[in-house]
């Protein structure tokens, strides 16, 4: 399964953080007041709010206590918008009043891959949650990234954390958004020089 963890309980005691991948500015216009510049289309959207309807749950089912939602600046056409920061305010909209309270959310703003999702989200765990080590880490992305991100996490991970990979639905119109092409794309990344390079600047800045 290469996670370093079986599925956990309902019940269990509160389990430390969530790497959240991001999949584009979540905003379906630039201008939402005038309906302007359109950014996403109705499916996307769709698919979007079932996705982060379903990371409001898990966060509650875990008892997450800290989220990080990770994507940078991606998108040419609209500079200022960061998937991160759109994300949580889409969540913060849709999904805050069914959360969880006490729970501390973050964002960074530097990853434009899966893999930045995950080297950068973690960056952000060692620098907010307090005896990390210690913590199990949950990675939700989408199905069709789940194995990829399952040999990312492992590559990067081993059994030096406790950490689960999550897949959730999401519809989407993006032909690159499918199984075969997202795992080949995992398996190409770890055979990188510059993977194995983060890697070792990723436990380079551990405490």
């Amino acid at each position: 399964m290469l996670d370093s963890d079986s599925y956990p309980e309902d019940n269990q005691e509160p389990s430390g953080a969530a790497i959240v991948c991001g999949y584009g500015i979540v905003k379906q216009f630039e201008n939402d007041a005038t309906q302007s510049n359109r950014i996403r289309t109705d499916t996307e959207m769709g698919g979007l709010f079932n996705y982060y309807s379903e990371v409001s749950n898990l966060i509650n089912s875990y008892q997450i206590s800290k989220v990080i939602f990770t994507g940078g600046f991606t998108n040419d056409n609209f500079p200022k918008l960061s998937e991160s920061q759109t994300a949580l305010d889409f969540f913060e909209t849709n999904f805050m009043e069914q959360t969880t309270e006490g729970v501390s959310f973050y964002t960074e703003t530097t990853s434009r891959t899966s893999h930045g999702n995950l080297y950068h989200g973690f960056i952000k765990i060692i620098l907010t949650v307090k005896n990390y080590r210690k913590k199990k880490i949950y990675i939700f992305c989408d199905k069709p990234r789940v194995l990829k991100m399952k040999i990312l996490a492992f590559c990067y991970f081993g059994m030096t954390f406790r950490y689960q990979v999550i897949g959730i639905e999401r519809e989407d119109i993006h032909p690159n958004s499918n199984f075969v092409h997202q795992t080949l794309s995992g398996i190409k990344t770890v055979l990188s020089l510059g993977f194995w390079k983060s890697r070792f600047r990723l436990y380079s800045s551990m405490k």
